[in-house]
């Protein structure tokens, strides 16, 4: 999913937590929050993906069988 670049956490938070209660079903989910639409769709190939990583502004991560549920915004877990 792509953002603004200057999305505040709160929006940001809000945003991660609307996508996994969407989802609250799902067994498995991984969603990443970009602030550049280049930083997802570029062959990652080029640089392991380090582009696309100085971009995530968040990710939402949900697997039942590995008792992970947790979303990071900005680098930090907030759930």
């Amino acid at each position: 999913m792509i953002v603004e670049a200057g999305i505040a956490d709160g929006e940001l938070t809000e945003l991660a937590r609307d996508i996994r209660k969407y989802h609250y079903a799902a067994n498995a989910l991984s969603v990443r929050i970009l602030d550049s639409q280049r930083a997802a769709t570029y062959d990652r190939h080029d640089d392991g993906g380090a582009f696309a990583e100085a971009h995530i502004l968040g990710t939402v991560n949900k697997n039942t069988s590995l008792g992970i549920d947790r979303v990071e915004i900005r680098g930090k877990q907030i759930d």
